[in-house]
């Protein structure tokens, strides 16, 4: 009796952790329904919502270029510069910051010039890694793209978090139907299962990282939903980490957010405590067998603050492998992650400019060969020599 109990409480877990495509797009439709975007998400000013055909809906973003200061999730002016312009100052570039920021000065202007926000993304959640179904209803899918080139002739159609290790089946559909890459950033992928199946290394590293719980006397609490305490403790931690240490252009989540996504099962989350004191969080996103982490804070006052990031991404790989969730780790901490098992894959946003005046062609072009022939090349030297 005991035995089938636990068995049903894994399997619900998983359930809850990880849900078809068409479930999380409904329970995404109903967050919208109740409550305006701009109470979820403050820095999100474009018009959001569902896009259907046949049994295919998928969620998608309309932006603008009059739209200033906007989260870098819906806004490409955003991503490749304002954004790109914060990393550099984080980064150590040395001399090469000569080279590098009149570069992505003059990346600007060919942005500018092209209106990359008058566009619409496809199967944007508004966060910083898009998941997909497993299987591409490419019929549906097609039929959604054109009824958006048709209703929408000054716009670009954009998919953002298309790679070949993921998604080789969109970007080969994407491909034919006439979008082309534009390089987004390098991701890293965790491409196993189950702990098990690590290497030895990896394993030993992500072993200790998980040993520094009992150290510091932290335990974990996972929550079915977030009361509104909780909730406002995890947007403080998420906001230590992603808005004060890192840039005001990653997604600027509201304390209803919070709420929303835990009601509605669209993020599980798991909380870190040091004795009642909140030092931790996890916002686990899932679909289909793959899962990412859009949702990471910790408590940067906490004495032992440099090793929770460990913590962590410790509990994200035992969570993976319990669940046998394939994990996207998004970007940053390239070399961290490797080390445990993860590897580095580019990650591409796909794009159709076929229906834009010449004039507009020609500087979506340019965009796409700075960032093909020129970023790539140099992001990839610059992880291969943090590697080296």
């Amino acid at each position: 009796m005991y035995v089938e109990t636990l068995l049903n409480s894994i399997l619900q877990r998983r359930t809850v952790l990880d849900k078809p495509f068409d479930s999380k797009v409904d329970s995404f439709s109903n967050m919208l329904d109740s409550v305006e975007i701009g109470e979820l998400i403050s820095n999100f000013n474009c018009e959001v919502g569902i896009k259907k055909s046949g049994e295919l809906s998928i969620p998608y973003t309309k932006s603008s270029m009059k739209n200033k200061k906007v989260c870098y999730t819906i806004s490409q002016m955003s991503h490749n510069y304002h954004y790109a312009k914060r990393e550099l100052e984080i980064e150590d570039l040395g001399i090469s910051r000569f080279f590098i920021y009149p570069m992505l000065e003059l990346l600007a202007i060919f942005l500018r010039l092209a209106k990359v926000d008058n566009s619409i993304m496809l199967n944007n959640w508004g966060i910083s890694t898009n998941l997909y179904p497993k299987k591409i209803d490419e019929s549906n899918l097609r039929k959604i793209i054109d009824e958006c080139l048709e209703e929408n002739k000054r716009e670009s159609v954009i998919f953002r978090s298309v790679n070949s290790t993921t998604t080789p089946e969109l970007e080969l559909f994407l491909e034919n139907a006439g979008f082309k890459r534009i390089f987004s950033r390098n991701i890293i992928i965790f491409p196993y299962l189950n702990l098990k199946e690590y290497k030895r290394s990896s394993r030993r590293q992500i072993s200790r990282d998980s040993e520094l719980e009992k150290y510091y006397d932290l335990t974990w609490k996972n929550v079915e939903q977030l009361n509104f305490e909780e909730a406002e403790q995890v947007k403080n931690l998420y906001d230590q980490l992603y808005l004060d240490k890192y840039s005001h252009y990653n997604p600027q989540f509201t304390t209803e957010f919070f709420i929303q996504t835990s009601k509605l099962g669209i993020f599980s989350y798991n909380l870190l405590y040091s004795k009642e004191k909140m030092v931790g969080v996890i916002g686990t996103f899932s679909i289909e067998g793959l899962s990412t982490n859009p949702i990471l804070g910790y408590d940067f006052h906490q004495d032992f603050s440099d090793k929770l990031y460990r913590i962590l991404t410790a509990k994200i790989a035992t969570l993976s492998s319990e669940n046998n969730l394939r994990r996207h780790a998004s970007s940053g901490a390239m070399e961290f992650k490797k080390l445990r098992g993860g590897i580095s894959v580019p990650e591409y946003t796909m794009v159709y400019t076929k229906n834009l005046n010449l004039f507009r062609r020609i500087n979506w072009a340019i965009f796409r060969f700075i960032s093909m022939k020129i970023a790539k090349p140099v992001i990839m030297r610059m992880e291969n020599s943090q590697g080296s």
